[in-house]
């Protein structure tokens, strides 16, 4: 979805950048949401997004993606100095109900300063002169920036975030794929879709072959009984245990240990 938003051909309606100084606690999307896309670079202190997936946590150098539509409220941690952010607001024509971020994500860490910068530059430009040429030109490269960066760690990024959910799936039956996505910070659709495109099966079908793996191997080299299996792997019942035993394997459990031991 970020390839709809961070291209170069993109068409941009209304931009506008700002240098933010926060002596305030909070400021909130909560009773109306957000108006248009943001990105945010943080540079000084800390601050926390509040969302309905959870709290997400925001350090110097951060760079942090704020969906249109979104629903949020950001606080300000300025207990010892005042938080600095610069701030570049855009619109573009998008089709909202397909896109399927709905609040904040901490994009990456930019450690070179490069986009602090380019970030400061426009929001300078954009005070001084509105919305000039020169604006539009930094704008543009600014989101350039944001763009091979974020393409740059977008793989290695979606890795670990797959691989955090499968390790999830696989070590708590009780965890749904709202849950793992919530707690990763994710959309669930954004979630089932990348998952059944990298492991080839949905989520919950994942899931029970790994199961099924488990009890391929409790049936080769043990005799513990099928149904004693099945509630070791905490299937429904032995039932359902045996009809999913079927659908991975095409046999039975019972013919697959006969089967087995005739070899």
């Amino acid at each position: 979805m970020f390839d709809k938003i961070f291209n170069n051909g993109c068409v941009v309606n209304s931009s506008a950048a700002y240098k933010q100084i926060w002596t305030e606690h909070k400021y909130s999307y909560i009773k109306q949401s957000r108006k248009n896309f943001g990105i945010l670079l943080l540079e000084r202190g800390n601050m926390t997004y509040m969302t309905e997936n959870g709290k997400i946590e925001v350090k110097p150098n951060d760079v942090v993606f704020l969906p249109k539509n979104s629903k949020y409220e950001a606080l300000f941690h300025t207990e010892k100095v005042p938080v600095i952010s610069y701030l570049i607001n855009f619109d573009i024509p998008i089709d909202d109900s397909t896109f399927e971020i709905n609040s904040p994500i901490i994009l990456f860490n930019d450690k070179t300063t490069l986009l602090k910068e380019r970030f400061e530059r426009l929001s300078t430009e954009y005070m001084e002169n509105g919305n000039s040429f020169l604006y539009k030109s930094i704008f543009f490269g600014c989101l350039d920036d944001v763009s091979a960066l974020f393409k740059n760690i977008t793989v290695n990024k979606e890795e670990n975030i797959l691989k955090a959910a499968e390790n999830l799936l696989c070590e708590n039956d009780n965890i749904s794929v709202a849950e793992i996505a919530q707690r990763l910070y994710l959309s669930q659709s954004w979630l089932q879709k990348r998952f059944q495109y990298k492991f080839g099966k949905t989520p919950g079908r994942y899931r029970n072959a790994q199961k099924i793996e488990k009890a391929k191997f409790l049936l080769m080299t043990t005799d513990i009984p099928v149904n004693k299996i099945a509630d070791s792997l905490n299937f429904y019942d032995a039932a359902y245990f045996q009809k999913k035993f079927k659908q991975e394997c095409g046999c039975t459990p019972k013919y697959f240990r006969e089967k087995f031991r005739e070899i």
